[in-house]
């Protein structure tokens, strides 16, 4: 453990104290759910390899939110942010992610 000198504690007058970690230790985590419009139904979460073809989103590997269509496939991340491939795009971004 590291030896952690007495004057960086609060509140010890030179006394050496253990931190006390208050509330709950672990993180909960959010459930992800997809955007709440009407068009969004039947949406599946999907993890992508983008580059730069939907910049709004960004780049990298990520998961959103994708609704196919004809001719274009409509994402959303958690964020808000939006955007649109055309279908063979986005079939290649899904083979690498």
């Amino acid at each position: 453990m590291i030896d952690i000198p007495a004057f960086l504690y609060r509140r010890t007058n030179g006394v050496k104290t253990e931190p006390v970690i208050t509330g709950n230790v672990k993180p909960r985590r959010k459930k992800i759910k997809p955007p709440k419009a009407k068009k969004w139904k039947g949406a599946e979460r999907v993890n992508l390899m983008l580059a730069d073809q939907c910049p709004r989103i960004g780049s990298g590997n990520r998961y959103v939110w994708a609704k196919r269509g004809v001719k274009w496939v409509y994402l959303a991340d958690n964020y808000g942010g939006r955007g649109k491939l055309d279908v063979r795009t986005f079939t290649l971004a899904k083979k690498r992610g």
